[in-house]
């Protein structure tokens, strides 16, 4: 497959998250999943139509300021004040998350979940070599952007069946 065979595959496939809100979010050990269903979906135990499962670098962009990262993970969240917190050890308490509730709303046993009206995906924009940017309602934009030759960078799963994987440079 050629590079721009990439980019358009990506973006005919991505398709199918427009008019689909970010609801909800989880993150396991720098994992970070972002999970998309219609607009105003109210079951939280659901994981909604879509999720995108982040291994690469992303962040969350409005109006050319970095709300959240990849990058956040790692980093004592502000509220954090247990002195045994271990970032390589615990799941909770970091900066991406505190960021995150920040942005989408609430947090309940772990999982962050969208109570405002943004985060509705408009489009998407792709480039040759995995990466892509989804445009969000409000003027936000999660880019993610692989910085791997050979591990597993992003994986998107549908609810309806079927996978669309990006690992060592090449979609599956």
């Amino acid at each position: 497959m050629t590079y721009s065979e990439t980019s358009a595959r990506i973006e005919t496939l991505f398709k199918e998250l427009t008019c689909l809100q970010l609801f909800k979010s989880w993150n396991l050990f720098a994992t970070r999943m972002f999970y998309f269903a219609a607009p105003g979906f109210q079951n939280q135990d659901d994981d909604g139509d879509c999720r995108l499962t982040l291994e690469c670098p992303w962040r969350i962009e409005y109006q050319d300021l970095v709300l959240v990262g990849s990058e956040d993970y790692g980093i004592r969240s502000e509220d954090n004040s247990d002195p045994a917190w271990n970032p390589t050890d615990m799941q909770w308490g970091h900066l991406q998350d505190q960021r995150l509730v920040e942005l989408l709303g609430t947090e309940r046993s772990g999982a962050i979940f969208n109570t405002g009206s943004n985060l509705i995906v408009e489009s998407v924009a792709a480039d040759n070599l995995g990466g892509f940017r989804l445009h969000l309602s409000g003027g936000y934009t999660l880019s993610v952007f692989p910085a791997g030759s050979v591990d597993l960078q992003w994986l998107l799963s549908r609810k309806a069946g079927g996978n669309l994987a990006l690992k060592g440079g090449d979609l599956s």
